[in-house]
């Protein structure tokens, strides 16, 4: 749903269902926003606090929107000391999600 909502507002989407999947694409192409799930997969948990440590590995000035079903304090915390410049519960309204990548790309500007 998210990709396709931004792939019609004309953005370039990839998407990826697991984290090795994610990770290869970080290596493929350069990104000015990912906006990722904190559990990917049911395998692990917290795979999306995992992604923000690569992506900003590979790609310091990379926006990262964060979201979960299950947002704590100590994730939402967790997620921005790793770097993630949002972090949201689900569900969020499509277009606030937009305006939101849109306000830290503008800012990237």
């Amino acid at each position: 749903m998210v990709c396709e909502y931004f792939g019609t507002r004309g953005y370039k989407v990839h998407s990826a269902k697991e984290y090795e999947e994610a990770e290869a694409l970080l290596c493929k192409y350069s990104y000015s926003l990912v906006i990722t799930d904190l559990c990917m997969t049911a395998v692990e948990a917290d795979e999306g606090l995992h992604l923000i440590d690569t992506i900003k590995e590979k790609s310091p000035q990379t926006k990262i929107i964060l979201l979960s079903g299950r947002v704590t304090t100590k994730i939402h915390e967790e997620a921005l000391k790793r770097g993630a410049h949002a972090v949201l519960g689900k569900p969020q309204p499509l277009n606030f999600i937009n305006d939101l990548a849109m306000s830290l790309l503008e800012v990237q500007s």
